[in-house]
């Protein structure tokens, strides 16, 4: 190209390009063979071009990189000084020249593919102090170059080491503070250390090095790459399987390129924000992101990799729903439009679409066609880059399979998983080509020890998740959030559990249990790590430890113990009955998507919703009956399938998991007679059995016998007395001494100093579920003489809080009780997209030592949550001619009656009778 061409085409890509990072790349590359005097030139003709034809916000955008590449030309002119300063010999003096020629030496090695090259020299720089502030960030900006290649090689321990050398953490005081391109540097440095820690899974630490960057990017007031951090958070947020959180920093990612008037920048928060809506199960919300994307593409007048993407996500959303004919359009429009993408973002169209064509039913072999010509394409491009390498070899040995050929699949993707093994940290990586070793494995039906080696495949797998916990480290970072690498492995323990549910009498087992101890083993170690509050390691019960306490126990004649785990697809029940000592485990076809969509569509269905359009409002309270709870009744032969167990036994001990925690299994019908489930069995929740072992060791509060009572209305209920007068349910026994603070005098401090004197407490109140931080979730009080306010969202956070005594401040103060009920609104409602986090009220509380809990699981009503409460505490106490019945006898008898006597008619409705649950310890023993 002649003079001036060359930055011609240069403006133009960087006007097209979203990343700052790539444009510093790009101008990075082409440093050597463009004039940066005629480059800038060519940016500010077409600045002042746009602004002529009134094109202000690009303007702008080509007025920001004229400035960004002023700033980034020091950094350049290093490289060429260092350059002309001889790169063969070595020079033995220390000072910052010798340095910098090093630290050069090695980013172009490593840029050519020498990385062991590269850093051997880098180990000799690390021996030569930089004696000058000016030279550190210009240190620090090579390491980057290295880093990257590392990163991109899978090497991300060594990646780590080199930007660790390069000593450039936060903010350093004197001038250099106070550069723009440095702060800019500062930024890149801890954006890139924080994707690299996301890959090997150190998640926690790669969020803070994102809130570094995000730090300075505010300080810099630079949206851009304030966009981009709060881009890397949401995704670091999804890799560790906080939905909720994705979501949350996605949206404001949106906001922010909207404020900015990007356009081009709405497209890419649009595709991530439809993956944050598609992961959690919002396949409309997900679908409006992904065509309002399409529609911004097209009136920018092209498609490229965004596009791609869009079409793609749309596709996955058909495919999932079992609409392959519209799955089909979207991924061919993706393959026809990815030829109007670079022919850099052609293997990321590819790897994206690999997978998701080869599970079609119809079309596959078409599309996979087209696949292989851009494969062809692409030459040397293709060798090049491993993860498009992995994604052929994963789509040859489904071809393989598909025409029998197991033999030789299996062969190409053991070799995978060995390279994998050797080469790559990212653990989406690996569990990705051992599933398909796996699946391929199992499929073999002309191999008879194809099952036991999936087995040990995966069973050596978890040991080494397992050790990686004892030794507080994984793929050589300090290892802080176990439950996400815990929902990382997710998938070998559901293949681990459904092998030795179904095949276990066939399979040679690492330990003397039986099949299905170990599987009940392996699902408490999943469920003990991935649903608690504390930070590290946890050491799950053991089915022996459970077994010993409940044959012990004084209900073990009429008690049964019913634990689930929701895997991809299935649901599996293990029960136990602790008189017969009978262990027995049952599958059933409940994903746990099935199970979340109806908790969900439940929560809708009560307690109203008001962002639908048009908004749905509450249930009719004396008009229940006119919304269906088929969809709810429908889970009854899955949920209930492990039931004919426990024939005969009063008590059902229930261990939920995921969504299960929100559905009132106790209104299911029973298959045989369509009566609920209450009118045979009572229910308990227990968490998990590492829960209610840890419960049962805590001895009882031992506070004597006193009750406590606080209540108080909102300033809007027309009746206070409905909410103030509940000090009348806790007075039955005349042998407990009960106190209480009611309307104003009832504050959150005089709640906790209560609480705090007694055994029993009892708060009544308006309730709140905050859907953003559930820790805040909590019973609105008074404060300072005033009552709450019944509609929240109408004033300030800080007021709200003022009010609300919540899961956060209960948990943190260490309240010893035997039994706390919640007479208020969706006071056990939990956060279904957290994990590993405390996600509710109920949740904080049994953490923080409370034995017992009543709450309610939807917003219920005054007048019959109140005669129920009336009931369960005349059972509780007993009277003159009876003695008290335990926490769980007292509840089910409360429950019972309104079922079959009701008041009034409507409140035989689950709505009514079936909100309240106990958690916890059923009886004080």
């Amino acid at each position: 190209m002649t003079s001036g061409e060359i930055e011609r085409k240069l403006v133009l890509e960087i006007m097209s390009a979203w990343s700052i990072q790539y444009v510093e790349d790009l101008v990075a590359k082409n440093a050597s063979r463009v004039d940066l005097d005629l480059l800038v030139q060519e940016l500010m003709s077409l600045e002042q071009g746009l602004r002529v034809e009134g094109r202000v916000a690009e303007a702008a955008v080509a007025k920001f990189h004229i400035e960004f590449i002023g700033e980034f030309r020091p950094l350049l002119a290093a490289d060429q000084s260092a350059k002309s300063a001889g790169r063969d010999a070595y020079s033995s003096t220390v000072d910052a020249k010798s340095r910098l020629s090093m630290e050069l030496e090695a980013a172009e090695l490593s840029e050519r593919g020498e990385l062991d090259t590269a850093l051997a020299v880098l180990q000799r720089a690390d021996d030569i102090p930089v004696p000058e502030p000016e030279a550190i960030p210009r240190v620090a900006w090579l390491r980057m170059r290295i880093a990257h290649e590392l990163r991109e090689a899978r090497r991300c321990r060594e990646a780590l080491t080199v930007l660790d050398g390069a000593q450039f953490y936060g903010g350093s005081g004197g001038r250099i503070a106070l550069m723009a391109h440095v702060t800019r540097l500062r930024i890149h440095f801890h954006r890139l250390r924080g994707l690299i820690l996301d890959d090997i899974g150190a998640y926690d630490q790669a969020r803070a090095s994102f809130g570094v960057a995000l730090d300075a990017a505010r300080a810099n007031r630079d949206r851009e790459a304030e966009c981009q951090s709060y881009t890397d958070l949401a995704a670091s947020y999804g890799k560790s399987g906080r939905g909720r959180e994705e979501l949350r920093e996605f949206r404001r990612v949106l906001s922010i390129v909207e404020a900015m008037g990007s356009r081009r920048g709405m497209v890419s928060a649009l595709n991530n924000l439809g993956n944050a809506y598609e992961s959690l199960g919002d396949d409309s919300a997900a679908s409006s992101c992904f065509r309002r994307a399409l529609e911004l593409m097209e009136e920018l007048g092209a498609m490229g990799i965004s596009a791609v993407i869009a079409q793609i996500g749309l596709g996955h959303i058909e495919q999932r729903n079992g609409r392959d004919a519209e799955a089909f359009e979207c991924y061919q429009q993706a393959m026809i439009q990815l030829l109007a993408t670079s022919e850099d973002d052609i293997p990321k169209g590819l790897i994206m679409l690999l997978p998701l064509i080869q599970d079609l039913d119809e079309g596959s072999q078409g599309l996979l066609e087209m696949v292989k010509i851009y494969r062809e394409a692409l030459g040397s491009k293709y060798d090049g880059d491993w993860n498009l390498r992995m994604a052929f070899v994963i789509a040859q040995a489904k071809e393989l399979q598909k025409d029998n050929h197991f033999e030789e699949a299996i062969r190409i993707l053991w070799e995978l998983m060995r390279e994998v093994e050797q080469n790559v940290s990212d653990v989406h990586l690996k569990m990705m080509v051992t599933t398909k070793l796996v699946n391929t494995l199992l499929a073999w039906t002309g191999y008879p020890e194809a099952m036991q080696d999936a087995f040990e495949i995966l069973w050596n797998a978890r040991c080494h998740l397992v050790n990686n916990f004892m030794d507080g480290s994984i793929y050589g970072a300090e290892l802080v959030d176990i439950p996400a690498q815990m929902q990382q492995h997710r998938i070998i323990y559901d293949k681990l559990i459904e092998l030795l549910v179904d095949h276990g009498p066939v399979l040679r087992l690492p330990d003397p249990s039986s099949h299905l101890e170990l599987a009940f083993n392996l699902h408490e170690e999943y469920k003990t790590q991935t649903g608690g509050a504390s930070i590290g390691p946890r050491t799950p019960a053991t089915f022996h430890e459970l077994r010993d306490y409940l044959r012990a126990h004084p209900d073990a004649a009429r008690c049964a113990y019913l634990s689930y785990y929701c895997g991809f697809s299935e649901t599996t029940a293990f029960i136990y009955i602790p008189e017969t000592d009978q262990l027995a485990a049952v599958r059933t076809p409940l994903s746990e998507r099935a199970l979340k969509e109806a908790s969900e569509r439940l929560r809708r269905t009560f307690d109203g919703d008001q962002e639908a359009f048009p908004p749905l409002g509450p249930l009719p309270v004396r008009r229940p009956w006119r919304r269906s709870l088929t969809f709810f009744e429908s889970l009854a032969p899955g949920m209930l399938a492990a039931l004919p167990y426990a024939t005969g036994r009063e008590l059902l001990c229930i261990a939920a998991d995921g969504p299960i925690h929100d559905l009132p299994l106790h209104a299911l019908p029973l298959p045989e007679d369509g009566r609920a489930l209450v009118t045979q069995h009572a229910i308990v929740q227990v968490g998990s059995a590492t829960a209610l072992l840890k419960l049962a060791g805590q001895p009882p509060a031992r506070a004597g016998s006193k009750a406590y009572a606080a209540g108080v209305a909102a300033r809007e209920d027309i009746d206070p007395n409905r909410l103030e007068r509940d000090v009348e349910l806790l007075v039955h026994d005349r042998d407990w001494q009960v106190t209480q603070d009611t309307g104003p005098r009832a504050t959150v401090d005089a709640a906790i100093a209560g609480l705090s004197q007694s055994s029993i407490g009892h708060l009544a109140g308006h309730g709140w579920f905050d859907t953003v931080e559930p820790m805040d979730s909590g019973v609105f009080l008074a404060y300072k003489g005033e009552r709450p306010t019944k509609y929240p969202y109408t004033v300030e956070v800080r007021t709200r809080l003022d009010h609300l005594l919540t899961a956060r401040r209960l948990a943190r103060e260490g309240l010893r009780l035997d039994l706390l009920t919640l007479r208020a609104c969706s006071t056990a409602r939990r956060d279904a997209y957290s994990a590993g986090y405390l996600e509710g009220i109920v949740h904080a509380l049994l953490h923080s030592g409370i034995r017992s809990i009543v709450a309610t699981l939807w917003d219920v009503d005054d007048a019959s949550s109140r005669r129920l409460y009336t009931d369960f505490y005349r059972h509780l106490w007993g009277g003159a001619n009876s003695l008290g019945k335990p926490p769980w006898q007292a509840l089910w008898h409360a429950q019972r009656a309104m079922l079959e006597h009701p008041t009034e008619p409507w409140e035989s409705h689950p709505y009514h009778w079936a909100a309240l649950t106990l958690f916890g310890i059923w009886r004080d023993t």
